[in-house]
């Protein structure tokens, strides 16, 4: 598309003689007609031969077009290279602070340690920017303070106070009370670096009472501050051109990278070295537990442990006893994770303790709730049913501590709960326990289990419950205790779908088998 050239503009100006002047202005007019400059041409309106002054409007006549056209062209030719100069320094400002940034760059990424990598950069800044002295400071979440990392410049004298330094959020907010509003928030556009309130100590280590903050923003939210000082005899000049602004921004950003990238390589190495510990928690805790299918005389048992967390307070136990006699327990500590774990270990070796050398299931959890009221320094309890199954006389006796009442399941697939509760161990130091007896006959079934089986959530939050429990257990009742057990997870499995386990799963299914017991 053609444009029409500018148009030139007439003035008048006086000189000290009475001879007139005509003066034309022709605009430099770079791309998207963007002015960079005027061009003004003088020419002699009056003199030898030439018109009155009254003449003037008609001066403009004797500047024929093809002189102004001329001119133009000279002023668009202008233009043009004044565009191309522009361009050229800006295209070497650009290169030169990629340049630099690149130095930085190709220095810190061969480096994994944040102090080397913060020490290089307190010691390039001197060098491509030109300041006398540099530290930074990072920003310590936790503690909710900055403390200082490297530094380069500063003063004997200040050395030693830098490497102790700790400045609270109020201190830095006086030093630099425009970042108050980026300290969790995006920083402000076009907010590059800030002077500082210099205090006292600071003018120390820095020597100058000139300081500057680029702050270290990273994630939108403020990691630490780079502190530069210039000498005082800068005083009153312009601190720092646009090129030493990019490349002063520029280091900052990358430092403020290292930071959150050591941020982050820490947390997840605390990550992995806690997941490590829990994966070998969580082989120490299956390790507490008993086979899962012990030859108890004239039954079938077989088990089910799911822990929600890598560890977790539910557990099942059975114990050898004298005269052939056995103890099955099932338990549930009322928390999850590490702390369950450890005082599901404290519970359980105190009940092993006690169920040695007593029969009495009733005793057995009074003596245990005693111990470990007296022993635990924590506000958890546990739930345990604990029984003892005699083959001799084919009776099974227990106690129930605060625990799910276990389901007595017919061979036709009726149900009966063993009835009796008492308290749970660990909330007061003494509890009134009850022991109860039942026959257990061939083909019957006892199904143990915690809440976390029947409290199992799907997507809708509808819990799997007791009775979806019978139902599960009941297509099995004439089968093996393993297939029972199968046949329960299975429909946990179906009910709950891709629904994340949010508490422990325990299941002890006991098939009492035909016949009497061999003894």
């Amino acid at each position: 598309m053609n444009r029409r050239p500018p148009r030139s503009t007439l003035y008048r100006s006086s000189a000290a003689s009475d001879v007139y002047k005509r003066q034309r202005r022709f605009p430099l007019l770079g791309s998207s007609s963007r002015t960079l400059g005027v061009m003004l041409v003088d020419h002699d309106g009056f003199g030898e031969g030439c018109a009155e002054p009254d003449a003037l409007p008609n001066i403009s006549a004797s500047f024929d077009v093809r002189r102004e056209e001329l001119v133009q062209n000279v002023a668009r030719q202008t233009a043009q290279g004044l565009e191309s100069a522009y361009l050229r320094a800006a295209q070497q400002e650009e290169a030169w602070v990629n340049t630099a940034l690149l130095q930085v760059a190709e220095a810190v990424n061969s480096l994994t340690d944040l102090n080397e990598i913060l020490d290089t950069i307190v010691r390039l800044v001197p060098l491509l920017v030109g300041v006398d002295a540099v530290f930074i400071l990072v920003w310590d979440e936790e503690r909710q303070l900055f403390q200082a990392g490297p530094s380069y410049g500063v003063s004997t004298m200040g050395r030693g106070l830098v490497e102790t330094l700790e400045i609270d959020r109020d201190e830095f907010l006086e030093m630099s009370p425009q970042l108050a509003q980026e300290f969790g928030q995006p920083r402000l556009p076009g907010a590059g670096y800030y002077a500082m309130r210099v205090p006292g100590w600071l003018e120390t280590v820095l020597n100058t009472a000139t300081a500057y903050s680029f702050p270290l923003m990273a994630r939108g939210r403020l990691v630490g501050a780079m502190i530069v000082g210039l000498q005082r005899d800068r005083l009153g000049r312009t601190p720092f051109s646009t090129r030493r602004i990019n490349i002063l921004n520029g280091i900052a950003q990358q430092a403020a990278t290292a930071v959150v990238n050591n941020q982050l390589y820490r947390e997840s190495a605390d990550r992995a070295r806690m997941q490590q510990e829990l994966d070998v928690a969580h082989t120490i805790q299956a390790s507490f537990l008993p086979d899962g299918s012990p030859s108890i005389p004239g039954c079938s048992v077989a088990t089910y442990w799911q822990a929600a967390r890598q560890v977790g307070g539910d557990f099942y136990d059975f114990l050898p006893l004298d005269d052939d006699k056995w103890g099955i327990a099932i338990a549930d500590v009322a928390d999850k994770g590490v702390p369950a774990a450890l005082f599901m270990a404290l519970s359980r070796t105190i009940l092993r303790a006690v169920a040695f050398s007593h029969n009495d299931p009733a005793y057995v959890l009074a003596r245990a709730n005693e111990i470990i009221a007296r022993e635990a320094r924590s506000d958890l309890f546990v739930t345990v049913f604990y029984g003892v199954w005699d083959p001799a006389t084919e009776r099974f006796t227990y106690a129930n501590a605060g625990h799910n009442p276990p389901l007595l399941m017919q061979p036709n697939g009726a149900f009966q709960p063993l009835l009796g509760h008492g308290m749970a161990l660990g909330i007061l130091p003494e509890a009134l326990m009850k022991s109860h007896s039942i026959a257990l006959r061939p083909g019957e079934t006892i199904i143990f289990y915690t809440d976390g089986v029947t409290e199992a959530l799907n997507e809708d939050y509808d819990e799997f419950g007791l009775e979806r429990l019978q139902v599960a257990a009941r297509a099995a009742a004439r089968q093996p205790a393993a297939d029972i057990v199968r046949q329960i997870t299975d429909n946990i499995r179906d009910h709950t779908g891709q629904t994340a386990q949010f508490d422990d799963m325990t299941l002890i299914v006991m098939k009492r088998l035909g016949g009497k017991a061999a003894h």
